[in-house]
């Protein structure tokens, strides 16, 4: 990574290996090629020091020229913003990059909490109610976005965007984590769907910030018990919004 900014403005960045909403961030900065330094945090332990960096005491988090911002889609739409030399995450069509934050906003209103409700339900019926939502939030997606120039979500499908490193943290966690869990399996016969989780798992700013799956599936044991006592855990038993 190369960059002519000064020691004093570079970027850090503050992320937790487990943490999806994280991954984008990173998967973000290293998409436009920005030096920046990584810290690994622990966001459970509410230290004063970290509540400093974000008063929420949640990642991703960066610092940019003595500036702290937190909040995953704030952070990529900072990044071409303040970097708008670097590749875009947003396409340049502003057809496009409409259709990119439509299937954002899919994603966090349907997606997610579908996969939470599944990887979290305790009984045979919250479980089959939560697997058959998410199968049909995905396959909307899929069968409605463009992909006339490759596998990717985002504008015309040739390049990652940000629809894609929006879903990218949770559709490389279906298998490993869905699979092992609840047993769950996206059809054999959803090539759009197997396409793009190739080309996302094969993709230079995607693979340095995966975990393995043993750690994925390990860490996640407490969702699937329903003892996680995380934010995004507390949102999802509520049914209120996600941090």
């Amino acid at each position: 990574m190369t960059s002519t900014s000064t020691e004093a403005d570079k970027l850090q960045l503050y992320q937790s290996w487990f943490c999806p909403f994280a991954q984008r961030a990173w998967i973000g900065v290293l998409e436009k090629g920005i030096d920046f330094d990584l810290h690994e945090v622990d966001p459970y332990n509410k230290s004063e020091e970290w509540l400093k960096i974000n008063p929420k005491g949640l990642v991703p988090v960066i610092i940019h020229k003595a500036k702290r911002i937190w909040e995953s889609g704030v952070i990529l739409e900072y990044l071409d913003d303040a970097y708008p030399d670097r590749p875009n995450l947003l396409p340049n069509d502003p057809f496009l990059r409409a259709q990119d934050r439509m299937w954002v906003d899919h994603t966090n209103k349907k997606i997610i909490p579908s996969y939470m409700q599944l990887l979290m339900g305790q009984t045979d019926e919250k479980r089959k109610e939560a697997a058959e939502k998410l199968l049909q939030e995905i396959r909307f997606i899929f069968d409605n976005a463009s992909f006339t120039k490759g596998p990717f979500l985002s504008g015309d499908g040739h390049k990652l965007g940000l629809i894609d490193i929006y879903l990218a943290p949770f559709g490389v966690r279906i298998k490993p984590v869905l699979g092992t869990h609840r047993h769950f399996e996206i059809p054999s016969n959803w090539s759009t769907f197997h396409k793009w989780v190739k080309a996302i798992k094969s993709h230079p700013s995607v693979q340095p910030t995966c975990a393995s799956d043993e750690k994925l599936i390990e860490h996640t044991r407490k969702y699937a018990e329903n003892t996680a006592q995380s934010e995004l855990a507390t949102a999802i038993r509520t049914g209120t919004a996600i941090p």
